[in-house]
């Protein structure tokens, strides 16, 4: 399991039930109990959105933009303090996994406001009105 006060959430396309079942298993095997967040597709947004972003994002990243913003909603929604949002294929190096989420959720502890951390070493302030 995550640790405590680190939920875990994943984000999976309706359409690959093979990535769910093996992000599943995958999790598992480490220990660490994840929800599955249902991933939007273009099919889900507006065309009025995905005509005025067509100049800056493709349908897929703006799908993928809104799959996130629909997870920090829910960590919102929750009233979560923080939470681990992963892709449906992401792969969890075993070794020293335990102690790097422990330490994860400690040093999230210690945050007074929310950020988003990504794995590519990018850190993005936190914007509340979005998710407002």
């Amino acid at each position: 399991m995550a640790p405590p006060g680190l939920p875990a959430l994943f984000v999976n396309l309706d359409s690959r039930p093979d990535r769910r079942i093996r992000m599943e298993q995958h999790l598992a095997e480490h220990g660490v109990l994840a929800e599955r967040l249902r991933a939007t597709t273009p099919a889900d947004l507006p065309d009025e959105l995905l005509v005025r972003a067509a100049d800056r994002l493709s349908p897929g990243e703006l799908a993928c933009t809104a799959s996130y913003l629909a997870a920090w909603r829910l960590v919102r929604a929750r009233s979560l303090p923080h939470a681990l949002v992963l892709e449906d294929d992401c792969v969890l190096a075993p070794r020293g996994l335990r102690r790097n989420l422990d330490h994860l959720g400690r040093a999230l502890g210690a945050f007074e406001r929310a950020d988003i951390v990504s794995a590519r070493h990018r850190r993005i302030p936190f914007a509340g009105d979005v998710l407002a």
